[in-house]
C-alpha cells in the first residue's frame, strides 16, 4: 500500500509542472542561466531556447539580435517580444536562415524576421511541423529553392509578409502553410505563387 501512495503522488507532479516564462535581452550584462527573469537574461534567443522546455514561454525584449547561425527550435515553446515587431528585429545578415522550427507547436509572436538566406527552401522561417506565427513581419528573406520567406505548415495571422523571394521554386512569400488577415506583397517567385504557393 505504501508502495502504491509514493508512486501515485509521483504522477502528480509530474502533472502539476507549469510553464516558466524565461527572458532575452541583448543588453542584460550578466546572463545567468536559466534565465528566469530580466536581470538574468540571456543576451541571445538560442540561448534561451536552449534552457527552455516545452510549454515555456520566451519574453524577448527590444532591440536588433544580428544573428550568424540559424535558432533552432526543437521544443514547443512560445517566442514572443515584449512591444511588437517594430522594435524587436531578428536579422540573419544573409548568413543564413533565421529560424528552424522542428517540433509541433511552436509560436512566434511579435517578432521581425529579415535577412535570412537558405540554400534550398525556407530563407526566413523552415517549418517541418505545425507552428503559428502572428503579428510578425517577414522580410527581406531569401531561398534558392522554395519559399523565400517560410516554407513548411505554419498558421499565420496578422503578418506582413513582404519582399522575400524564392530563386528557384515556388512561393516567393510563403509556401505551403494558412495566412488569416495578412498582408502579403512584392514577393517573387522563379516558377509559381510570387506571394503565397499552396495553402
Amino acid at each position: 500500500m505504501k508502495r502504491l501512495i509514493v508512486t501515485g503522488m509521483g504522477i502528480a507532479l509530474c502533472f502539476s509542472a507549469s510553464a516558466v516564462e524565461r527572458y532575452v535581452d541583448l543588453n542584460n550584462p550578466a546572463p545567468v542561466a536559466p534565465y528566469t527573469d530580466w536581470t538574468s537574461a540571456a543576451p541571445d534567443i538560442q540561448s534561451a531556447v536552449d534552457a527552455a522546455s516545452a510549454g515555456d514561454v520566451i519574453w524577448v525584449t527590444n532591440g536588433t539580435y544580428y544573428l550568424t547561425s540559424q535558432i533552432s527550435v526543437s521544443k514547443a515553446v512560445t517566442i514572443q517580444s515584449v512591444n511588437g515587431p517594430e522594435v524587436t528585429v531578428v536579422d540573419a545578415q544573409q548568413y543564413g536562415r533565421v529560424f528552424n522550427l522542428t517540433a509541433s507547436g511552436v509560436v512566434l509572436d511579435g517578432l521581425t524576421v529579415m535577412n535570412g538566406y537558405a540554400s534550398g527552401n525556407g530563407g526566413g522561417i523552415y517549418c517541418s511541423s505545425s507552428a503559428t506565427i502572428t503579428n510578425c513581419v517577414i522580410s527581406g528573406n531569401n531561398a534558392t529553392g522554395s519559399g523565400g520567406g517560410v516554407y513548411g505548415s505554419a498558421s499565420f495571422s496578422d503578418c506582413t509578409i513582404s519582399d522575400n523571394t524564392a530563386a528557384g521554386g515556388s512561393g516567393g512569400g510563403l509556401y505551403s502553410g494558412n495566412a488569416a488577415n495578412c498582408f502579403i506583397a512584392n514577393n517573387s517567385a522563379s516558377q509559381s505563387g510570387g506571394g503565397l504557393y499552396g495553402g
